[in-house]
């Protein structure tokens, strides 16, 4: 007899065939059984997306808002496209205000960010906010980013090498911060809150350190060492903002491996223990802003997804 197929798709399997006898000569085995292994391609695991989790409550308590809904990849980065959250619209009863509809509108625009590039042309971004009564929603009409050109004029010696008189000293104590590393990357902000610029460094191993701008325009040795729950990911993102408002720069940080957001704050010579985790702006192409969206004192989160979607995270945080 032929042989019969594998029985298993991949992996190691068993296939067999089998022969008669019709005579008496065979007694009472009338049947023989041959078997033999066969080895196909190594199996390969698909990583599947978790069915969607049902939509979350809507973001107003009246007239139009959003309301969310997550997935999970079980293997970060191994389930192929998709997001993670999707949001749709919800409607719920007219918002009366004393017998007068909720008045909706968009606040004043923001400062232009930074510009892309010094000369030949760059582009830079502000936003506004959408609000409907006290309350942010998503239902204004109109974007609420807004591209701007500039700096289009044309590159000169003077731009690319300033001249000397410009500066009046150089200091290279920075160098003794992440010294025993060669791959460092930096973050500056004012740490201890004394209204002077400090230098972070993250050595290649995951490991921080600290130093604080002196008077003399100096950036002292090692002020504090350690490691920072959320932020030692070689692929993640580092930002600095003030996100509790009290005049020193606190650490937002994503870990694109573990998809996790967080947010250490200063505690003047040191970074307290995760004080907030999230996993929003974690995907591999999100790039996250910090930035002030509502002109209060808070620091804010805004991620730009690679479709060019936006999403925002507006801080309510409260002492």
């Amino acid at each position: 007899m032929l042989w019969t197929q594998c029985d298993k798709t991949c992996g190691p399997g068993q296939r067999s065939r089998n022969r008669l006898c019709f005579t008496q000569e065979c007694g009472r085995k009338q049947r023989e059984y041959e078997f033999k292994k066969c080895n196909l391609k190594n199996c390969v695991k698909v990583w599947k997306w978790t069915p969607w989790s049902k939509y979350g409550s809507c973001s107003v308590t009246c007239g139009s808002g959003m309301q969310l809904r997550h997935r999970l990849c079980l293997r970060a980065g191994k389930c192929g496209g998709g997001r993670s959250m999707e949001a749709q619209t919800c409607t719920l009863k007219n918002c009366h205000d004393n017998g007068m509809g909720v008045k909706m509108t968009w606040l004043n625009w923001g400062i232009w960010g930074g510009c892309s590039r010094s000369c030949l042309g760059g582009v830079w971004y502000r936003y506004r906010i959408c609000k409907k009564g006290d309350r942010l929603t998503f239902s204004c009409p109109g974007k609420f980013t807004d591209v701007g050109y500039c700096n289009s004029i044309k590159c000169s010696e003077a731009q690319n090498s300033p001249p000397s008189p410009m500066f009046a000293y150089v200091s290279t104590t920075v160098a003794h911060l992440c010294s025993s590393t060669s791959d460092a990357s930096w973050v500056f902000g004012d740490f201890n809150g004394d209204g002077r610029d400090d230098a972070l460094c993250k050595s290649q191993y995951g490991d921080f350190e600290v130093g604080f701008g002196t008077a003399d325009g100096d950036i002292s040795p090692t002020n504090w060492r350690g490691r920072l729950e959320g932020c030692g990911s070689h692929s993640g993102q580092i930002k600095v903002g003030d996100f509790n408002s009290d005049g020193a720069s606190d650490l937002v940080c994503t870990d694109r491996i573990r998809r996790k957001i967080t947010i250490h704050l200063s505690d003047k010579d040191k970074f307290n223990s995760e004080f907030y985790t999230g996993s929003f702006c974690t995907s591999d192409t999100d790039m996250l802003i910090v930035t002030n969206l509502d002109s209060d004192p808070r620091s804010d989160l805004l991620c730009i997804h690679s479709n060019r979607n936006h999403e925002m995270l507006i801080n309510s945080f409260t002492i």
